[in-house]
């Protein structure tokens, strides 16, 4: 990720030189294909993260958080159990 952002921040760079110079020149155009590969790019690398994120998480039980909307939490119950 680290290493995306930095080939964002130099393709940033190359592109606002590139329209400058097309402003100067009195045309400008639009670069569909270097917004398209930068999309496709980040989708992809955000759904292998989740993916291996998902499939790297153990089962987990429900926080405490949660378990107070549902009755079942009780904050005192390590004082109360001895614990």
């Amino acid at each position: 990720m680290i290493g995306l952002g930095g080939l964002l921040a130099i393709l940033a760079a190359w592109r606002f030189r590139a329209v400058n110079r097309q402003i100067e020149a009195g045309r400008m155009t639009v670069d569909r294909g270097l917004v398209r590969q930068i999309t496709i790019v980040i989708a992809a690398l955000a759904a292998s993260m989740s993916e291996s994120r998902a499939a790297a998480a153990p089962e987990r039980r429900p926080r405490r958080w949660i378990a107070a909307f549902d009755g079942t939490f009780n904050p005192f119950r390590r004082r109360l159990e001895g614990v």
